[in-house]
């Protein structure tokens, strides 16, 4: 029986866990270099050029999910190479391709999406005491990403879910831009 096509399939879902996971790599190691690297900063630039480097800082993500997107896919193509879609192509180079950095992106979309949306349902549902003491928590449980017991907490589990139907929405909007232009081709 074929699953509906709203359902999150399974590269959906691998998607997802695999981008927590990352997430959850970066935050563990942006924990551990925070402190030196904010000190060496702040005794050897000026304010103006760390904010800056604050500010490009928000893209960092982009460019390790496109990095480890691309090692991920050389891996593959060496060993598994019949696991690739066929739009993936061969990857190739030692930087990354255009769909490379289009999982790069959209990772960092999905991340701030479904992240997002996690705050709206536990800010709406999630009961708490008139301090904020419970809403505090299931922020400090959303955002522990560098924390491994709190990869299996509600809020965590929750965001993983919304980011895998984001990815099946992705799934679903190329598999139609696909359709389209095949068809478009095939009347010509």
């Amino acid at each position: 029986m074929k699953s509906p096509a709203w359902f999150p399939s399974p590269g959906s879902w691998m998607s997802a866990i695999l981008l927590t996971l990352l997430m959850s790599a970066i935050a563990f190691v942006i924990k551990l270099t925070s402190e030196p690297v904010g000190q060496f900063l702040e005794q050897n630039l000026s304010t103006r050029l760390r904010w800056s480097l604050a500010a490009l800082s928000i893209l960092l993500p982009i460019l390790v999910i496109a990095v480890t997107h691309h090692l991920l896919h050389l891996y593959l193509d060496r060993f598994f190479p019949d696991t690739q879609s066929p739009e993936m192509g061969r990857t190739e180079g030692f930087f990354p391709g255009l769909m490379s950095w289009w999982e790069g992106m959209y990772g960092w979309l999905v991340i701030f999406v479904s992240t997002t949306v996690t705050i709206a349902i536990i800010a709406a549902f999630f009961p708490f005491d008139s301090s904020g003491y419970a809403f505090l928590y299931y922020m400090q449980t959303l955002f522990a990403w560098d924390d491994p017991k709190h990869l299996l907490s509600a809020p965590v589990i929750g965001r993983t879910i919304i980011a895998a139907y984001l990815y099946q929405f992705e799934h679903l909007v190329r598999r139609r831009w696909k359709n389209d232009r095949h068809n478009t081709h095939s009347r010509r």
